[in-house]
C-alpha cells in the first residue's frame, strides 16, 4: 500500500520528470541528430567535384566498355576488390547523367542511411523497451553515425564500395535474424542476395560468408537452411577467385611476429573517428574498450538468454563483421614500423568504424534497458553517453579541417583544368600519370562528360559583359600572381560580408575585358597550399589563367550568388614582363 501523501516531493519529482524533463531531453536529442545530419549533408555537397580523381579514374578508363555495354569490365578487379555493383553505378552515371558522379554520391548516401536503418530496425521492434527508450537509443547512435566526419567517404564517389558493402552486410543479418521463425524462403533468399552484393562490392565482405554460416549454426537453423547458406557461400567465394590476380599479398606473418602491434592496429582502426586526434595510445585504448565492452555485453546477453533474439543477431553479427573487416585490413595494410598507426586511421575507412560506434551504443542501451530491474542504470548510461559525445565530437574539428583540405585541393585542380591549364604537377594530383590524364580529359571532352557537360570553358575568349550585367565595384583585390608550368595561378580576396550567401565563382579578364580564366572560393574550404597573410581565407579566392592568352594586365569580376550579376574588383593587376 502506498503510504506517501498525494503532495509528497517524490510525486512532484516524478510528475516533473514525466511532463517536462523527458520531453525536453527528447526534443534536444532530436535537434542534435537533425543538426548533425544537416551538417553532414552540407559537407558532402561542399566536397563535390565532377572531375574523377585517383581511383575514380577507373571510370574514365572504362568509358568505351560502358558505352558498348561490354559486361566483361564488371569482372575486372580493382586492386584486390571485385567491385561489380559499384561498377554498375558508375556505368549508369556515365550513360544517364553525363558522368558527373552524382549518382554514386546519392546512392552512397542512401546506402549509409539504409545501413543505420537496418541496424536500428530490430531495436525499434523490441516492445520490452518503451517508445522513449527506443527513441533515445536510436537517436544517440544516430548522432555518432551521422556526425559529419563520415562525409570524407560519402563525398568520394568511388568509396561507394564501402557504403554499399555496409548496407548489404547489415541487410544480410536482418534477413538472417528472421530465418528461425520464417515459414517461407524469402528471408533465406534475402541473406544470399544481400551477402552477394556485399561480396561483389568490396573484397572485405569475403569474411561475411563464414560468419553467416557460423551464426546460422549458433542460431540452430534447420539442416536445409544451413546447407543452402553453406553452398551459396562456397559458390560465391569460388567464383570470386576465377581469373583473379592478386594485387597485394596479405601478410599474415605479421600477426604472429607482431601480435601486440596487430592488436593495436585493429584497435586504432575501430577507434575512428575518435582516435584521429590525440596520442596513438588513446585511440588504442578506445578500440580495446569497444572490443572488451562488446565481449562483456555478449556474455551478459547469453546469461540473460537474449543473445539469440533478432536485435542480438543483427547487432552482434554486424559488430563481428566490422571486427573481421579490421582484421583483414590489418593483414593487407599494417606496417609494424608505423608506431602511430597512421595507416589504420585514413579517412577512406571511416564509415566502417563510425557505424560500429553506433552499433556499440545500440547494444549497450538495448541490453541494459531490456532488463526491467536496470531501467535507472540505462537512463544513467544514456546520459553519460550523451555527455561524452557532446564533449568529444567538437574536439575532432582539426581532423575535419584536414580532411576538407583534401577535397578543396581536388576542387582547385578541377578549376585549373576548366581554365585550360595542363600543368603536370597539378595533373599528377588528379592521377599519377599526366599523359594519361591529358588523354582522359580529351576523351571526356569529346563525349561531353564530367566537367565538360555544360562546360564553363566555353566562355573563355568571350567579352565578360556577355556573361551577365556588370554592377558596382566590390571591395577586394588581386593580391598575387604566380607562374606555373602552363600559365598563372592568381589569388585574391573579396569582401562579401554584406551578402546573405557567399560567392563561388570569379571571372578573370585581360586588359581588353576578355575572359581568360576562372577563379573560385572552393566550397570545401580555402586550400592550405594557397593561404597567405595577404590573402585572408574567409574572403579569399584562387584562380588560373592559361599562358596562351599572354595578358598584360588582369582584372577580376565576382559572380553573384544567383550568377546573373558581375561585381568588378577595383583596379587591375599588371603582369610582370618576364612572365610573357
Amino acid at each position: 500500500m502506498d503510504t506517501q501523501p498525494a503532495t509528497s516531493p517524490h510525486r512532484y519529482s516524478a510528475a516533473f520528470s514525466q511532463l517536462y524533463f523527458r520531453p525536453v531531453c527528447l526534443l534536444l536529442l532530436s535537434y542534435w541528430l537533425l543538426r548533425s545530419g544537416l551538417q553532414t549533408v552540407r559537407r558532402v555537397i561542399s566536397y563535390y567535384t565532377p572531375l574523377p580523381t585517383w581511383d575514380c579514374w577507373r571510370v574514365v578508363f572504362n568509358l568505351d566498355d560502358y558505352r558498348s555495354f561490354h559486361f566483361g569490365v564488371l569482372w575486372v578487379p580493382h586492386n584486390e576488390h571485385r567491385i561489380v555493383f559499384p561498377e554498375l553505378v558508375f556505368a549508369a552515371d556515365v550513360l544517364l547523367l553525363h558522368g558527373r558522379l552524382i549518382l554514386p554520391l546519392a546512392l552512397s548516401f542512401l546506402c549509409y542511411v539504409g545501413t543505420f536503418a537496418a541496424l536500428s530496425y530490430p531495436v525499434c521492434l523490441d516492445c520490452r523497451l518503451t517508445k522513449s527508450e527506443r527513441f533515445i537509443a536510436v537517436t544517440l547512435a544516430g548522432i555518432v553515425v551521422f556526425w559529419q566526419g563520415c562525409a570524407s567517404v560519402l563525398g568520394s564517389p568511388f568509396l561507394i564500395q564501402w557504403t554499399m558493402m555496409q548496407f548489404a552486410a547489415a541487410c544480410s543479418f536482418v534477413f538472417l535474424s528472421r530465418l528461425k521463425t520464417a515459414t517461407f524462403s524469402l528471408p533465406l533468399l534475402g541473406v544470399v542476395a544481400a551477402a552477394t552484393v556485399a561480396t561483389y562490392s568490396s573484397g572485405n565482405a569475403l569474411v561475411l560468408w563464414p560468419l553467416i554460416v557460423f551464426w546460422a549454426l549458433f542460431l540452430k537453423l534447420s539442416r536445409s537452411q544451413l546447407f543452402a547458406l553453406t553452398s551459396a557461400g562456397v559458390i560465391e567465394i569460388a567464383l570470386y577467385f576465377v581469373n583473379y590476380h592478386v594485387a597485394g599479398a596479405l601478410n599474415l606473418r605479421n600477426f604472429f611476429v607482431h601480435p601486440f602491434y596487430s592488436l593495436g592496429y585493429i584497435a586504432s582502426y575501430l577507434s575512428m573517428p575518435f582516435g584521429s586526434v590525440g596520442p596513438a595510445s588513446a585511440g588504442v585504448a578506445a578500440g580495446l574498450l569497444s572490443i572488451a565492452g562488446t565481449g562483456a555485453l555478449f556474455l551478459f546477453a547469453a546469461r540473460k538468454r537474449i543473445h539469440l533474439l533478432p536485435a542480438a543477431t543483427v547487432l552482434f553479427g554486424y559488430y563481428v563483421f566490422t571486427l573481421l573487416t579490421a582484421l583483414l585490413t590489418a593483414a593487407g595494410r599494417m606496417d609494424p614500423g608505423d608506431g602511430q598507426f597512421v595507416a589504420a586511421k585514413v579517412s577512406r575507412y571511416v564509415t566502417v568504424p563510425q557505424m560500429h560506434w553506433g552499433v556499440f551504443i545500440l547494444l549497450c542501451l538495448w541490453i541494459v534497458w531490456r532488463q526491467s530491474s536496470a531501467k535507472q542504470t540505462g537512463n544513467a548510461l544514456a546520459l553519460g553517453l550523451g555527455i561524452l559525445l557532446f564533449v568529444c565530437l567538437p574536439q575532432l574539428t582539426p581532423w575535419l579541417d584536414t580532411t576538407a583540405n583534401y577535397f578543396a585541393e581536388q576542387q582547385l585542380q578541377t578549376l585549373s583544368v576548366e581554365s585550360g591549364l595542363r600543368d603536370k604537377e597539378i595533373l599528377r594530383k588528379i592521377y599519377p600519370d599526366p599523359a594519361t590524364v591529358s588523354a582522359g580529359l580529351a576523351k571526356l571532352q569529346q563525349l561531353d562528360l564530367s566537367i565538360y557537360h555544360r562546360f564553363r570553358g566555353r566562355w573563355l575568349g568571350q567579352p565578360v559583359r556577355l556573361f551577365s550585367p556588370v554592377r558596382n565595384t566590390m571591395p577586394g583585390a588581386i593580391t598575387q600572381m604566380t607562374r606555373v608550368e602552363s600559365g598563372f595561378q592568381i589569388t585574391g580576396w573579396a569582401d562579401f560580408s554584406e551578402w546573405k550567401r557567399p560567392f563561388q565563382w570569379v571571372m578573370i579578364t585581360d586588359e581588353s575585358g576578355r575572359i581568360i580564366g576562372f577563379g573560385s572560393r572552393p566550397p570545401a574550404g580555402f586550400p592550405f597550399s594557397v593561404r597567405s597573410l595577404t590573402n585572408p581565407s574567409p574572403f579569399g579566392w584562387v584562380g588560373f589563367v592559361a599562358e596562351k592568352w599572354q595578358p598584360k594586365a588582369i582584372s577580376a569580376y565576382i559572380v553573384g550568388p544567383s550568377r546573373n550579376e558581375l561585381f568588378p574588383l577595383s583596379g587591375s593587376f599588371p603582369v610582370p614582363k618576364e612572365s610573357h
